[in-house]
């Protein structure tokens, strides 16, 4: 067992929804008992490798301005 923590990305099921959790683990098995000790019977989907925004550009409120611009002015801003 590694000494280092890394987060493991886990699934389950509540009636006909799935949820998913990041879990702190050493590795899967470890992650798979913490989940287990907090009383879900999920499953481990994989190691976490990339936690962010992949679209940092995108804003609602500039689309909804653009969108609005568009619907006044009949152009793209």
């Amino acid at each position: 067992m590694s000494d280092k923590l890394t987060w493991f990305t886990c699934s389950y099921r509540v009636g006909e929804q799935t949820f998913a959790v990041h879990i702190e683990g050493r590795d899967w098995a470890d992650a798979s008992a913490r989940l287990r000790a907090i009383g879900t019977r999920g499953k481990v989907d994989g190691e976490l490798i990339l936690h962010g925004d992949l679209f940092p550009s995108f804003s609602m409120k500039r689309l909804a301005k653009k969108v609005a611009h568009i619907l006044l002015y009949g152009e793209w801003v």
